[in-house]
């Protein structure tokens, strides 16, 4: 069984809250695991709210510039 990655999806969280450290905003709940974790222990499968996050555009710096 694969699990997906929360580190690389767009609905994982990183809270202030040092009880509650991760969330996920597409399933509305703080944990103190991964969310991955929390979701197999509760429905004995994987994540299947994960969406990838976008990719970032880079950013135009001075030492960044094409010519």
């Amino acid at each position: 069984m694969t699990t997906p990655n929360c580190y690389k999806c767009r609905y994982f969280k990183i809270t202030w809250e040092y009880s509650w450290p991760y969330a996920c905003e597409a399933l509305n709940f703080k944990s103190k695991e991964i969310p991955w974790r929390t979701v197999i222990m509760a429905s004995d499968l994987p994540c299947q709210m994960f969406s990838p996050k976008s990719p970032k555009k880079k950013k135009n710096s001075v030492y960044n510039r094409g010519t």
